[in-house]
């Protein structure tokens, strides 16, 4: 049992902390869901990128907006005086708090930058008597035990001369924001925004104290909805900053919350208003929130047709450019087989270089166009039932002597008759592929190549002692134009779409593909997995 000594004079509630009765009707419906949607936007925004000031001070003038509301409904609900003292003397403080974040995070996202440390120290030192006289008679000067409500002392004539200097601020920024501005309509917005909530909720504040008719706070959250929906506004239509949770997220939100609201509201008779005010504010949010998706759906198709631009495009210059290429391959093929006379060993040592660079030509850009033609679904996979081992002993065979040249000692390990229901042309790119680039990025020891059953599927692994693979080259490949780091170092051919198109086969196959590595120089597995033929 609570000591009714220490109760305030307005409940009879001896045995319970807080006594919702005394509360204004509209109390619970105001306060209550923007603390929810408050406390889930500041956690929200604070964890899709924590190193973001701006997220950081949109997420601490939130939370900090929520913990106010928090405090507002202990000064009306609460029973015990200590605990209502505590509230009144604790609000000056998040007064100021609010007002800090709120300029901070307007300047970041108005200027591109944040508040200048002279400026900031400025703001914090006219927050230091707030903090220090935070207990004193200045701060709250007496107790109205009757009415449960603490007296305001001198320190919040101090604390609403701080708030008309922060809206003079904001619209001393916006003016010179508006001078220098690209889009002033977007600007415009978001200034109206910051100027709606503070002029809202903390006039609020002010009227209460000067009228002590403190009902008229309930209308405070007024300043926050009004904030949030000019915000998501900004974000819908501009894309002001890139906040992943707000825009059209965000019009979703407020519409759950908007009815989650009705939940608390007291009396029946009050229902009528409140849901007009819900009906008006749906048709506010539904206009903006089918204005998002149409835009979406506008840049989907802009973007689409910008594709498919480039991939003509993209064809037309790399099957010119392969014809060239070929008929310069087939000239010097030509003079290395004398088909122009005799020539001297010098010369075809010259066209045999040519030869072999128009070859490899000729492949990178085969390689692109058959990365575009799996991309947009072009490549058709033709699957037959197929011996992958004889397919693979012949993909060693014909390897033989570039392992040896380098001195690497290629040695398998293959399950005879495993077969598989694949495209054989196109599977067998990508094991020659996987061969190919082992036998390229070991400078010396072994790779070996296995081939076997494994829990219903074909498993083929390439195992070397090459270069090996950070962390950072493993996020890399497989992607379009993906390559390790000292790639070029070691292949100054490669394109980087190798693994990207052998990705694409394989999953059409549906299949998986992968790497293991330990870390740089300590090689490479590279394995293929397929479903066994039926």
């Amino acid at each position: 049992m609570i000591d009714t000594s220490l109760l305030c004079l307005d409940t009879d509630q001896a045995s319970s902390i807080f006594d919702f009765s005394i509360a204004p009707s509209f109390l619970l419906y105001s306060y209550i869901p923007f603390i929810i949607l408050c406390l889930i936007i500041a956690l929200l925004v604070y964890f899709q990128n924590r190193s973001s000031s701006i997220n950081k001070y949109f997420s601490a003038f939130t939370l900090t907006y929520a913990i106010f509301l928090i405090v507002e409904i202990i000064h009306w609900v609460a029973t015990p005086v200590t605990l209502v003292h505590f509230s009144w003397q604790v609000s000056i403080l998040l007064h100021f708090l609010i007002i800090y974040f709120l300029l901070s995070f307007y300047y970041r996202i108005t200027f591109g930058k944040n508040i200048s440390y002279k400026s900031k120290s400025l703001i914090v030192l006219s927050g230091v008597p707030i903090f220090f006289l935070l207990s004193t008679e200045l701060n709250i000067n007496g107790f109205d035990l009757y009415n449960c409500e603490g007296i305001n002392g001198i320190m919040w004539n101090y604390i609403y001369i701080i708030q008309i200097i922060a809206i003079l601020i904001i619209l001393r920024l916006a003016i010179l924001k508006n001078r220098i501005s690209k889009d002033k309509i977007k600007d415009f917005i978001f200034s109206t925004a910051t100027i709606l909530f503070i002029l809202v909720f903390f006039s609020t504040n002010i009227w209460g104290d000067a009228t002590l008719l403190y009902e008229v706070n309930i209308i405070g959250p007024a300043g926050m909805l009004a904030f949030i929906i000019f915000v998501t506004i900004s974000i819908v239509k501009y894309q002001t900053f890139n906040f992943k949770l707000l825009g059209s997220q965000a019009l979703v939100f407020a519409l759950f919350f908007l009815n989650f609201a009705t939940l608390f509201i007291r009396k029946i008779e009050n229902m009528r208003l409140i849901l007009f005010l819900n009906l008006v504010m749906i048709a506010v949010i539904g206009y903006f929130l089918i204005r998002s998706v149409k835009k979406v759906d506008t840049q989907r198709e802009l973007l689409e047709q910008a594709n498919q631009n480039q991939q003509s495009l993209l064809h037309f210059i790399t099957h010119q450019v392969k014809g060239y290429m070929t008929k310069s391959r087939n000239i010097f093929d030509s003079i290395i087989a004398g088909d122009y006379g005799e020539t001297n060993e010098k010369i075809k040592e010259i066209a045999k270089y040519g030869f072999d660079s128009e070859t490899r030509g000729v492949e990178t850009v085969q390689s692109i166009l058959n990365a575009s033609n799996l991309k947009t679904g072009k490549t058709q996979i033709q699957k037959t039932k197929n011996n992958i081992s004889a397919l693979i002993a012949e993909l060693i065979d014909h390897h033989k002597d570039d392992a040896t040249k380098k001195g690497l000692e290629l040695t398998f390990d293959i399950e005879p008759n495993i077969e598989a229901e694949v495209d054989v042309v196109q599977i067998k790119e990508v094991f020659k592929n996987l061969l190919h680039n082992s036998i390229i990025y070991t400078q010396k020891g072994t790779v070996h190549v296995e081939l076997k059953k494994k829990d219903d599927k074909v498993l083929y692994r390439v195992v070397d002692t090459g270069f090996g693979l950070t962390s950072e080259d493993k996020a890399k490949l497989f992607k379009e134009g993906g390559k390790s780091t000292d790639s070029l170092s070691v292949n100054v051919d490669s394109t980087g779409y190798g693994l990207y198109i052998a990705k694409q086969i394989v999953e059409r196959h549906n299949g998986t593909i992968g790497a293991e590595s330990k870390g740089r120089n300590q090689g490479s597995v590279f394995f293929v997995k397929l479903p066994l033929a039926r």
